[in-house]
């Protein structure tokens, strides 16, 4: 299960930190697996590239879902290049082994479509901090302005994947509506993450989050029918327990 990357942040790859970058690529790529061995560097003219083996396949596509394309530039280099948007050099590029470079695109294209749709929304914080929803979720709050899309799908890599996001552009604290892809991972992942300091401080920005079940209409009435259920059972057992006393 090897993976190829190349568009490491400059500052990963200038001559003096070179011989540091197996480390923190170890470190990014650890996070959501075992790796076997440590990375391999190549560097070939200004273009410096590496490879790395995951122990399972499954990790190796999620770190590539979620790292692939992702601004690697840092807050100070931002600043320089007047917050303009990343091109294409400024994106971390990441592929598994023996997926043609088609695929790679046809994954951009799809997730781009996934941020125009349901996905990935900006909604008002009202919004988001609503309780009278359908579907439960997780609130989070206080991420940093550097944080997107794949900074979010990383936190909650460990509990299963995220299945939606909105988030909120205004306001502070910043906002996200998390709903993961097993719902029943909802009230231990706010759990675990509330005030918890989460990010490498190398790609992912670090910071202190806050994070809240809420849960929705379906979660509340699954709730109530098994009270109901239970209380139906003692009544029966409780029942059966008298006449057979009798």
């Amino acid at each position: 299960s090897m993976v190829f990357m190349r568009n490491f942040p400059k500052s990963w790859v200038a001559e003096e930190s070179l011989a540091e970058l197996p480390g923190k690529i170890r470190k990014i790529l650890g996070r959501f697996g075992q790796l076997q061995g440590d990375p391999e560097v190549f560097s070939t003219g200004q273009q410096v590239s590496a490879v790395a083996t995951f122990a399972d396949m499954t990790m190796a596509k999620v770190a590539v879902q979620t790292l692939h394309g992702v601004d690697m530039r840092s807050e100070v280099e931002k600043q320089l290049a007047g917050h303009r948007p990343p091109q294409e050099s400024d994106r971390f590029w990441m592929c598994v082994q023996g997926e043609a470079a088609a695929a790679v695109h046809s994954h951009e294209l799809q997730d781009s479509r996934h941020r125009a749709g349901s996905g990935h929304q900006q909604q008002p914080a009202g919004v988001l901090t609503s309780g009278d929803s359908e579907e439960s979720f997780v609130l989070l709050r206080g991420y940093p302005p550097s944080w997107g899309e794949p900074q979010l799908r990383a936190v909650f890599v460990a509990f299963g994947g995220i299945a939606s996001i909105q988030m909120s552009g205004e306001g502070r604290p910043r906002m996200a509506r998390v709903a993961l892809k097993d719902p029943s991972a909802l009230s231990r992942a706010a759990e675990q993450l509330h005030s918890t300091t989460v990010g490498d401080g190398d790609v992912i920005e670090e910071c202190v989050i806050s994070c809240q079940h809420i849960v929705g209409r379906a979660e509340r009435r699954q709730r109530e029918a098994e009270v109901a259920a239970k209380e139906q059972a003692h009544r029966e057992a409780e029942a059966q327990r008298q006449a057979e006393a009798a």
